[in-house]
C-alpha cells in the first residue's frame, strides 16, 4: 500500500486506493465516445464527493486525501485517453460497416459449438464482461481483432475457446450478450457470466501451453545490440500492433506477445526480434544482410506461429532462404 498520504505525528494512513483497470505499458489508452463521457462523469462525481466530505477534522482530511488520490489516477487516464477517428460522432452517423473487427466494433461471434455471443470491444476502464463489453487488451478481443465477417479460425487453444467464427461486425449498436439471465435468476438459479468464462478459458489454455517446452529452442538468436530497455512492439495473434514494452518486460514472464523472425538457413535456423516501428519483412532483410553481407539469398515467407516458453510469448514469422 502506498504511504503517499501520512499524517505527521501519529503515522495515520489513508485506506488503500484501488488501482484502475490494467493497460499494458506503452499501449494507447483507446476509449469510446461513451467511455470518455463516463470518465468525465466519474471525475465530476469525485469532485462533488471531495466538496461534500463531512465529519470530524481527521475523518474529512483522510477522506479527501483518499478521493484526491483517486482523482489523480483518473485525471491521468483522461489525459491519455484517445477516441479513434472512426468512432467520432460524424463517423458514427455515416454508418459504414468496418471491414475488420477493431476497437469499438460490435462483434457477433460463435465459439466452437456455443450459442452466438455479441460483444463490443472497448477501453480498459469501460470493460464489463457481464454486459458484453470486453477490454481491447483481453484475450478474447486480441483473438478477434483483425478478422472479417465469415472468418472461422482456430485460436490454437483447447476446449470451448478453440474455434471462433465471426458472424457479423458493426459500428452501430446491436444488443449485447449479457451474463445476467433474468429467467434463470427469477427461478432461483445462478447468474452465468458468459464472456468472463470465455476469457478465463482462453487464459487457462494459454497458461497450460506456456508450461510446455518451447517449440523452437534450437535456433540461434542474433540480437547483440538489443538493450534491456529498448522497446519492442506488442501484437495480437493476428500480428496487429497493440502497443510496445521494454525488452526486459517482454522476457520476464509477463507473456506480452511480441513479433520475432526465424530464417531457416542450411546451417540451421537463426532468430531475431522485430524492432519497434519495423515490419517483419524488413527485420528479416536486416538480419539476412548481417548474416550474408556480400550476397544475400532471396527470402521466402514460410508462415507464422505463436511460440511460448516459460518467460515469453512470441509471434514468430518464419522465412526460408
Amino acid at each position: 500500500m502506498s504511504r503517499a498520504f501520512v499524517k505527521d505525528g501519529d503515522q495515520e494512513e489513508i485506506p488503500a486506493v484501488p488501482q484502475r483497470a490494467f493497460i499494458p505499458q506503452g499501449a494507447t489508452n483507446f476509449v469510446t465516445v461513451e467511455g470518455l463521457e463516463a470518465l468525465r462523469a466519474e471525475r465530476a462525481g469525485l469532485l462533488a464527493e471531495i466538496e461534500a466530505a463531512s465529519g470530524g477534522e481527521d475523518d474529512v482530511r483522510v477522506r479527501r486525501s483518499w478521493l484526491a488520490a483517486r482523482l489523480a489516477m483518473l485525471d491521468s487516464r483522461i489525459a491519455s485517453a484517445v477516441v479513434p477517428q472512426w468512432l467520432t460522432r460524424a463517423a458514427a452517423t455515416a454508418g459504414a460497416a468496418p471491414a475488420e473487427a477493431r476497437f469499438g466494433s460490435y462483434v457477433t461471434m460463435r465459439l466452437s459449438s456455443q450459442t452466438p455471443q455479441a460483444v463490443r470491444i472497448v477501453g480498459a476502464d469501460e470493460a464489463d464482461a457481464a454486459k458484453g463489453l470486453v477490454s481491447v487488451f483481453s484475450p478474447i478481443a486480441c483473438a478477434i481483432c483483425g478478422h472479417r465477417e465469415g472468418d472461422r479460425f482456430s485460436t490454437g487453444l483447447s476446449g470451448a475457446a478453440g474455434t471462433i467464427e465471426i458472424i457479423s461486425i458493426s459500428e452501430t449498436p446491436v444488443p449485447l450478450t449479457c451474463s445476467n439471465n433474468e429467467k434463470t435468476a427469477a427461478a432461483g438459479g445462478p447468474r452465468k457470466n458468459i464472456m468472463a468464462d470465455i476469457d478465463a478459458a482462453i487464459r487457462e489454455s494459454k497458461e497450460a501451453q506456456n508450461a510446455k517446452p518451447r517449440e523452437a529452442a534450437s535456433s540461434a538468436t542474433i540480437d547483440a545490440d538489443l538493450s534491456p530497455d529498448e522497446r519492442l512492439p506488442l501484437v495480437n495473434e493476428r500480428g496487429i500492433g497493440i502497443g510496445h514494452a521494454p525488452n526486459w518486460q517482454c522476457h520476464d514472464g509477463s507473456h506480452l506477445m511480441h513479433p520475432a523472425i526465424v530464417i531457416n538457413l542450411p546451417e540451421g535456423p537463426v532468430h531475431a526480434h522485430v524492432r519497434f516501428g519495423e515490419k517483419p519483412d524488413a527485420a528479416a532483410a536486416r538480419l539476412l544482410s548481417q548474416l550474408c553481407p556480400e550476397a544475400a539469398p532471396l527470402l521466402k515467407p514460410a508462415g507464422r506461429k505463436v511460440v511460448r516458453s516459460k518467460t515469453e510469448t512470441e509471434l514468430v514469422y518464419e522465412y526460408k532462404a
